[in-house]
Parts: structure tokens; C-alpha cells; sequence
């Protein structure tokens, strides 16, 4: 009669064992994937970030480089480029920079108060040298008129909370 209980119950602890086991094994295994996934994603994103600063390096590099040439006389025509892109990120902070955060234009200094300067294509947005550029405060901007007429822009919130302001 012991034996018919404890056979039984044997078998159910063997049994629960292994099923402990072989989740073990699963959870190592699943462990093991979520790792690998891991460590790829983290050399994607150094590869990211290495080639960013590849291009950054190249960025500043052909800055300096157009810097030394007589004005329209570049190589290459500059690139078309979009205002939320990286390029010209990089290209208008470090102009706006160069010249010390104040507008050409009225001379207002405006360094604590970036959000209220541009860089101004003087040509237009295919022209991004730095002689075809100009920084302004954003009430100067919006009294261009060429290229094209930049009034739109004092329909803005950031145009209105400027000329409050200032």
C-alpha cells in the first residue's frame, strides 16, 4: 500500500523536475536570444553614431573648405536640404555661432535667446555656403523679401512672442 502512494508521488516530483528543467532550458534559451538581439542593436546604434560623427567631421571639414574658396566658385552645388535635417542643423547652429549669436541686420544679440535667430538663405535654400547665408532675429526675417517673401512669417507665435519681447 506505501508503495501504491509512493510511486505515484515519485513520478509527480520527476515529473515536476524535469518540467523544471526544460523551462530552465527555455528561459536560457530565451535569455540567450534576447542578448544577442541586444548586442546587435547596441553595435547598430555605435555604427550610428560613428557615421554621425563621420559626418559631422566631413561637415565642418567642407565649411572650412568652402571658407577658403572665392565665393560662387564651389565644385558642387550645395545639396538640397530640409530644415528639420541634421545637416542643416549642424550648419546654421555652427554659423549663427560664428557669428556670435547676433543678428546682421539690426545687431541684436541673442545668444540666451537662440530660439529667436535664423540663418537666412540670402539665395535660397539650395545656396547653403556661408557667403550665401545670413543670421538674423526673427522680426529681421521676416521682413526679407528675397528670395521669396518671408511676411508669413509674422503669423507665427514665435514671431509675435518675439516682437513682444523685444
Amino acid at each position: 500500500m506505501e508503495y501504491t502512494i509512493i510511486i505515484p508521488l515519485v513520478v509527480v516530483i520527476l515529473i515536476l523536475l524535469y518540467s523544471g528543467i526544460r523551462q530552465d532550458r527555455e528561459h536560457r534559451e530565451i535569455e540567450k536570444e534576447l542578448r544577442q538581439t541586444l548586442d546587435q542593436k547596441t553595435e547598430e546604434i555605435a555604427r550610428i553614431q560613428e557615421l554621425r560623427l563621420h559626418l559631422q567631421h566631413k561637415l565642418i571639414s567642407q565649411i572650412q573648405h568652402a571658407e577658403t574658396l572665392p565665393p560662387n566658385e564651389f565644385p558642387i552645388s550645395p545639396p538640397d536640404i530640409l530644415h528639420d535635417d541634421d545637416y542643416w542643423s549642424a550648419l546654421s547652429n555652427w554659423y549663427r555661432q560664428m557669428k556670435g549669436w547676433t543678428c546682421e541686420v539690426c545687431d541684436l544679440h541673442l545668444e540666451h535667446r537662440r530660439i529667436y535667430l535664423d540663418t537666412h538663405h540670402i539665395l535660397g535654400r539650395g545656396y547653403n555656403s556661408p557667403q550665401h547665408l545670413k543670421v538674423l532675429c526673427v522680426g529681421c526675417h521676416a521682413e526679407q523679401t528675397e528670395p521669396i517673401d518671408h511676411s508669413f512669417m509674422k503669423q507665427t507665435r514665435r514671431y509675435q512672442d518675439f516682437m513682444s519681447k523685444f
